[in-house]
This record gives structure tokens, sequence and C-alpha cells, in this order.
């Protein structure tokens, strides 16, 4: 394993080198751990500690090559930075490439992120080896897509989410809300009845059924 990794290394240092790239993550370990592994295939790192930090970099006049960004943040989170640098349709970097970086589960995160904006998804517990070898492939694949419309189909309604789990709810809350809608929660079927009373213009019930 170490000899495969080292040959990776060693493949890898002549594209990395000189790349500039963003780390964008609250946990200061986590980031210390993401720049060794990044330093190490020539790249040049610069980190920060959360979203709205980020954007700041991102709005000066420099180019970057890539951003790794962080899902879950405090102040200002991952999807939210990536909408906004998006919609920054004049700014410098408003195209470049971003990788998500979770704790969350991809399948879930990746819909969320997509939408937002991302143009990866990777696990915060994947190797040297695999982070070297997934953002390689993202920046050897060009251009980014265009970006697709934000449907904003559930704009103005107002949806009840019922789940016991609040993870769960979480998710579906996030995602109901990109999409324009107003969530209200729930956590059991009595809390359910209780908010259809509370509010009159409920327009659609999402409702575990377990």
């Amino acid at each position: 394993i170490a000899e495969h990794e080292r040959q990776v290394f060693e493949r890898s240092t002549s594209f990395f080198s000189g790349k500039r790239i963003l780390v964008v993550d609250d946990d200061v370990d986590q980031r210390a751990r993401v720049t060794r592994v990044l330093t190490k295939v020539g790249v040049q790192v610069s980190e920060a500690e959360n979203g709205e930090v980020a954007l700041g970099i991102l709005r000066q006049p420099s180019s970057w090559n890539l951003v790794l960004m962080d899902i879950n943040m405090p102040v200002m989170d991952g999807y939210t930075a990536t909408e906004m640098i998006r919609a920054d349709n004049d700014g410098l970097n408003a195209s470049v490439p971003i990788a998500g970086f979770t704790a969350e589960h991809r399948s879930v995160a990746r819909v969320l992120a997509q939408r937002a904006g991302m143009d990866l998804v990777l696990s915060k517990t994947c190797g040297p080896v695999e982070l070297i070898t997934s953002l390689r492939a993202l920046l050897e694949s060009g251009a980014r897509r265009q970006p697709k419309h934000m449907f904003d189909g559930f704009s103005g309604k107002s949806i009840l989410v019922a789940d016991d789990d609040t993870y769960s709810r979480l998710v579906a809350k996030s995602y109901l809300e990109r999409c324009g809608a107003s969530v209200i929660e729930a956590e059991h079927g009595q809390a359910v009845l209780a908010r259809l009373d509370e509010h009159a213009n409920i327009d659609a019930i999402l409702m575990d059924v377990n």
C-alpha cells in the first residue's frame, strides 16, 4: 500500500505542481491533514475556516484551480457558499471546480451538492490516494458543466415534514428550502395534528410512515 501511494504521489506531482487549491473547513485538524497531502504533490494551499471567509478570498482578483469545500460549517455552510460563488457571474472564480467534503452519507449529500453547484462530493474518510486521484480527475475533466437553473417550483409553498428522525427531517428541510418551499417540522403524528391546527395554509405533508 505504501509503495502504491508513493507511485501515485510521484505521478501526480508534475500535474499538481503550482496549482492553487483553497481548503475550506471549520475543523483545523482536518484542514491540516488535507494540506499535508496536497502540499506533498506541489499544491499551493490556502485555508478558510468557513464559507464566508472563503467567499472573501474568492472575490479577490486572483484565480484558483479548485476549492475543497466542507459542507457543514458554522457561519456559512458549504452549500450556501457554493451557491453564492456560482451566482457571481462576473466573478473571476465563478466557475472554479468545487469538490464537496463531507462526513454525511454521500448519496444524500450528492443531491444537495449538485443543486448548489458542486462538481464532486468526497467523504472525509477517504485516504490520501483517493483524495489525490479524485481531485486530479475533476481537474482533468476540463470546463465545468453549465450551471442548471435551480428548480423553484415549490416557491411560496408551505410543506410540513413529519419524521421522528432529526437527521432525516433536516435533510428533507434543506432540500425543500433550496427548491423554494417554506418548511414546518413535526416529529410525530400528534405533532402533525398540532401543526395543522396552528398553520391553516399548509400545501403538502411529507410524512414518515414508521
